[in-house]
């Protein structure tokens, strides 16, 4: 509610100093340090809070950090390639990281073939990629809406498969006996 203020000079206010009260347990004013004016009723607003944010400011806080969040997601999120050659380079940089680079000597199809024996989880998709990539390369072709479709699938596929390569755990190797016969362990 509006306090009317009455007519005249204005006065510099001096600040009061407030000691906090006692309320014996159970009582109403929970209210430390706080004085009362003539009109007050002494009810505390704000479900007995005092300090900090109240209720109508944390809904906005929360909700720009979610949408921050979401943005920062967004942002770096995997972008999916739209070009054969722009999918087969992607392939190429994530199995590289992975340990697995292309030799210079080697074809698309030598180096794709070379990925399926490390992931055959994924030879066809990557014989889709190589396919693809080969096609718009050499052949100097522009795919169709629906091999674009399949290439992107592919290209998620292949992805998988290579990023579960990163996860798997070295397989412990048996030792050759004489005459390269493998023992028994």
């Amino acid at each position: 509610m509006p306090t009317e203020l009455p007519p005249g000079s204005a006065v510099a206010a001096t600040p009061t100093p407030t000691l906090p009260s006692f309320h014996p347990a159970g009582s109403e004013g929970t209210g430390l340090g706080r004085t009362f004016g003539p009109n007050d009723s002494g009810a505390v607003s704000g479900g007995g809070r005092t300090g900090g944010p109240s209720g109508p400011f944390w809904p906005p806080i929360v909700g720009g950090t979610v949408l921050v969040g979401l943005l920062a997601v967004w942002l770096i999120r995997p972008r999916r390639p739209k070009e054969p050659e722009a999918v087969y380079r992607s392939v190429v940089r994530l199995a590289s990281r992975l340990g697995y680079k292309p030799h210079p000597t080697q074809t698309v199809y030598e180096y794709t073939g070379m990925l399926a024996d490390v992931a055959p989880g994924a030879r066809d998709p990557l014989g889709v990629v190589a396919t693809a990539t080969v096609e718009v390369a050499y052949g100097r072709r522009r795919l169709a809406e629906d091999r674009l479709t399949a290439l992107a699938a592919a290209h998620d596929l292949v992805r998988r498969s290579l990023l579960r390569l990163a996860f798997r755990l070295p397989r412990p190797r048996r030792k050759a006996g004489p005459a390269g016969k493998r023992r028994k362990a």
